[in-house]
């Protein structure tokens, strides 16, 4: 066999062979090939702070946190850092609230490494407010309104404390007196209608509110009374001069509390039949008359006087008529025509002593007798004092209805040197 020739043959087989088989291991498709996934990048950290307004001085946040452990929160209020408002948040405890701020820009600023994330809340100025709902605002001359209104204004500002700064009246109609929280209005003019007040609440930093206020003024007119002036003991007129006292408010109890020139209203004159008359203004609702008789100058008569309750009558325009006003003998009037009653008594101890209300004689035990004049006549005598003793002594079992004898009666007398921790009087100058 000839090798070269073999060589030749099995050289063509090979490649002969390696055609045939070409078609085996390619054709005219396209296969794609899928790449190899790429290998995962690290994750990406992430720091985001939220904040809000949360009533009317809070500020809640919110910190996101991802791929952060903690982180640090500092708050700054107009651009300065609050020391004291750092805390330290991590997923776990990622938000909260900051209470009771007072007003101003905040600015809270979440900080981790090279991270940082900021939000801003604002507290705004609250201004001032005024509730004058169920306020007294119905006057009448000779009256007055007092208002506290310490839990009646405020500002919804932690840091302010609002304050009543002015309160003027409008129209001049009233005089106005503040203390603190406390206002009082008295009207300057008897006059009818609304009046203005204008009230300014606030604070130096919160602001001021300026108020109005209507006040329902109510005029007092003046009343007519007319009444004798009589004698006790013959019931008929006398010629006299009388001064008149007014008193408005509290009902009086004892007339020497009233007798002063403050409350001295003026003189009238009585007729010689003792008619007399005088116009007092309706703020008034008692008076206390003191009458002396022309030429008897130590008959004194003295008698409060309701005058929401006269005895009398009463024409249309209400004025009152039929005042009685009776002269009093103070030593020895109970005893001259007639014999001593307990009614003679009783009618000149409640009328000469209007101290009392009401005289109770069965409790009566004892007197005491005056050593000053209380109607600035002096002092009494020893004389006089014994006289006054001598006739109350004398009346007592009368007037008891002998449940006292004239000599248990206990009598007081006052001398210059009793001291007034036992006196029961007060002396009034005027």
């Amino acid at each position: 066999m000839n090798l070269k020739k073999l060589g030749g043959l099995t050289k063509k087989l090979l490649v002969g062979a390696g055609i045939v088989a070409l078609p085996m291991l390619s054709s005219c498709e396209k296969k794609d090939i899928e790449p190899s996934p790429p290998a995962p990048n690290p994750t990406e950290k992430e720091l985001k702070i939220d904040a809000n307004l949360e009533g009317k001085h809070s500020a809640a946040y919110k910190v996101t946190m991802q791929d952060i452990s903690e982180a640090g929160l500092n708050v700054s209020k107009n651009g300065e850092k609050l020391e004291d408002k750092y805390r330290k948040v991590t997923p776990q405890n990622n938000s909260g609230v900051y209470n009771n701020l007072h007003k101003g820009n905040y600015e809270l600023k979440a900080t981790s490494g090279n991270l940082s994330s900021s939000a801003n809340v604002t507290i705004p100025n609250y201004e001032p407010t005024l509730n004058s709902e169920g306020l007294e605002t119905n006057v009448k001359y000779g009256d007055s309104i007092s208002w506290n209104l310490e839990d009646r204004i405020n500002d919804d500002n932690v840091e302010d404390t609002v304050r009543v700064q002015e309160v003027k009246s409008l129209d001049g109609n009233f005089d106005v007196v503040v203390n603190g929280y406390n206002v009082t209005l008295k009207p300057n003019q008897n006059v009818s209608g609304p009046s203005d007040l204008e009230i300014t609440v606030g604070s130096p930093n919160g602001g001021s509110l300026k108020k109005t206020i209507s006040i329902d003024m109510e005029e007092l007119k003046n009343r007519n009374y007319s009444g004798t002036l009589e004698d006790n003991i013959t019931n008929t007129g006398v010629k006299g001069k009388i001064n008149v006292y007014g008193i408005s408010g509290d009902k009086v109890v004892n007339y020497l509390d009233v007798i002063s020139q403050e409350n001295f209203l003026g003189q009238i004159k009585s007729s010689i039949d003792g008619k007399f008359g005088f116009e007092v203004s309706s703020k008034y609702n008692q008076i206390v008359i003191e009458a002396t008789q022309d030429g008897n100058q130590d008959q004194i008569f003295t008698r409060v006087v309701d005058l929401d309750n006269v005895d009398s009558e009463e024409d249309a325009e209400g004025n009152k008529t039929g005042i009685k006003a009776r002269i009093h003998k103070l030593s020895d009037g109970l005893y001259n025509n007639g014999e001593v009653t307990k009614e003679k008594f009783r009618k000149h101890i409640e009328e000469a002593n209007t101290t009392f209300s009401k005289f109770n004689l069965d409790g009566f035990k004892g007197i005491e007798i005056l050593y000053d004049n209380p109607f600035g006549k002096g002092t009494f005598t020893t004389e006089e004092q014994n006289v006054r003793e001598e006739n109350f002594r004398e009346a007592v079992p009368c007037f008891t209805d002998g449940k006292l004898k004239s000599n248990e009666l206990y009598v007081q007398k006052d001398d210059a040197n009793t001291p007034n921790s036992e006196k029961h009087y007060e002396l009034v100058d005027g």
